[in-house]
C-alpha cells in the first residue's frame, strides 16, 4: 500500500513539473486582401459582371449593357475575361497555397478582404484548405454594389454571435450627391483556448475616396471596439497612408489623447522611428514602385502592454508573408491572371502570433 502511494505521489509530482514547464498555448492570425476573390456565379443585386463566364456574359444583355458603361482596362476585362469555374478554382487554390505556405501550420484565424460571398470562403476551405480545421466561416454581404466583402475563417468556435458594423458615408456626399456604398466591419468573438478573443475584419474605403471616408470608418471601428467583449484584435486593409489628411488611423486609433488608444503591431515590431527606407522590407502593397503598409494589425493599448485577459502579443512574430513564388519580376505582388491562371493578389498577407498565458 505504501509502495503504491509512493508511486502515485511520484507520478503526480512528475505531472506537476511537466505542467509547470509546458509552453503556453498560442495562436496565429493572418490578414489577407485576396483581391477580387469572386466565384463564377452571378449574385442578384451585385455588379459582379466582370467575374462571370464568357458564355454567360455573351448571352445576357444586362451584362453587355453594364460592360458598355465601363472604360479602358475595366471595359476590356468586362467584355473579354472568362471567369469560369476553372478560373475560380485556380484562384482559390492559389490563395490557399499562400495561406498554407505562410507558416509551419495554417493560421488559426484568417481575416480576409475582397471576398464576394460565403460560397467563395466555403470553396476555399473545401478545395484548398480541407482538413486544416477551419470550423467557422463568417461573412455578411454588405451594400458595396461590386460584391466586395470581408470575411473571417477560424479554427476556434464562436463564443458569441457575429456582428456587422455598417459604414455610412452620406456625410461626405451631401445632397444632391448620391452617397457611395461601402463594405462594413465584421466582428466575431471566438473561444480561443478558453479565452474570448474578438476579431474585427476591416476593409476601409479606397484611396479613390476622400480621406474623410476613412475617418468615418475609424469612428465606426472605435465605437465597436469599445463595446467588444474579450481581447480585441483588429486587422485588414485600412487603405490609409501617412499622407492622409485628415488621417483616420493617426487621429483616432494611435492618438494618445483619445480613449481607447490602439497599438500598431508593425510599428511596435520595427520601432516608431524606423522609416520605410531604413527597413525596405516593410509594406504590403506596391503602388508605382513605392511600398505602403495598407494591411495592418491594431490592438488595444490597455490590453497589450502587459498580459491582459490571458493574451500576450508576440511582437517579434510580425511578418509580411513575401515568398518568392508570390512576386513578379519586379519583386512586387503578382496579381492573378485569369488567362494563365497564375498569380495571387496585389496585396501581401501579414501574420502575427499571440500567447495564451
Amino acid at each position: 500500500m505504501h509502495r503504491l502511494l509512493s508511486i502515485a505521489m511520484t507520478a503526480g509530482l512528475f505531472l506537476m513539473m511537466f505542467d509547470a514547464d509546458a509552453s503556453p498555448a498560442s495562436f496565429r492570425v493572418l490578414t489577407y486582401n485576396a483581391e477580387n476573390f469572386f466565384d463564377h456565379l452571378h449574385d442578384a443585386d451585385t455588379h459582379d459582371y466582370q467575374y462571370l463566364p464568357l458564355e454567360y456574359k455573351n448571352s445576357h444583355p444586362e451584362v453587355q449593357a453594364y460592360c458598355a458603361t465601363q472604360t479602358g482596362y475595366y471595359r476590356d476585362r468586362c467584355f473579354k475575361m472568362d471567369w469560369n469555374e476553372a478560373t475560380f478554382h485556380a484562384k482559390a487554390m492559389n490563395i490557399a497555397r499562400v495561406i498554407k505556405e505562410s507558416g509551419a501550420e495554417t493560421p488559426d484565424i484568417l481575416i480576409l478582404q475582397e471576398v464576394e460571398n460565403k460560397n467563395v470562403l466555403q470553396k476555399l476551405v473545401d478545395w484548398g484548405l480541407a482538413n486544416e480545421g477551419y470550423r467557422e466561416i463568417l461573412l455578411v454581404k454588405g451594400p458595396d454594389p461590386r460584391g466586395i466583402n470581408v470575411g473571417i475563417l477560424s479554427k476556434f468556435p464562436l463564443s458569441q454571435g457575429m456582428k456587422y458594423h455598417q459604414i455610412d458615408l452620406s456625410p461626405v456626399y451631401p445632397a444632391p450627391q448620391k452617397p457611395k456604398l461601402t463594405r462594413g466591419i465584421l466582428e466575431g468573438t471566438f473561444n480561443v483556448h478558453g479565452v474570448d478573443v474578438t476579431i474585427f475584419s476591416n476593409h476601409w474605403p479606397s484611396q479613390n475616396n476622400p480621406h474623410t471616408t476613412r475617418v468615418i470608418a475609424a469612428q465606426v471601428f472605435v465605437k465597436a471596439a469599445k463595446a467588444a467583449p474579450g481581447y480585441v484584435i483588429s486587422a485588414g486593409d485600412f487603405n490609409t497612408t501617412e499622407q492622409d489628411r485628415p488621417n483616420g488611423i493617426n487621429e483616432y486609433l494611435l492618438n494618445p489623447n483619445r480613449d481607447p488608444m490602439f497599438l500598431d503591431f508593425e510599428k511596435v515590431h520595427y520601432g516608431e522611428q524606423l522609416s520605410d527606407e531604413i527597413v525596405p522590407q516593410r509594406g504590403t502593397y506596391a503602388y508605382k514602385g513605392k511600398w505602403q503598409s495598407l494591411d495592418r494589425f491594431f490592438l488595444l493599448k490597455n490590453q497589450s502592454q502587459k498580459t491582459t485577459l490571458g493574451v500576450q502579443p508576440q511582437w517579434d512574430s510580425y511578418r509580411v508573408v513575401k515568398l518568392p513564388f508570390m512576386l513578379d519580376s519586379k519583386g512586387e505582388p503578382q496579381e492573378f491572371d485569369a488567362d494563365t491562371k497564375q498569380g495571387y493578389s496585389d496585396h501581401l498577407p501579414v501574420s502575427v502570433e499571440f500567447a495564451i498565458q
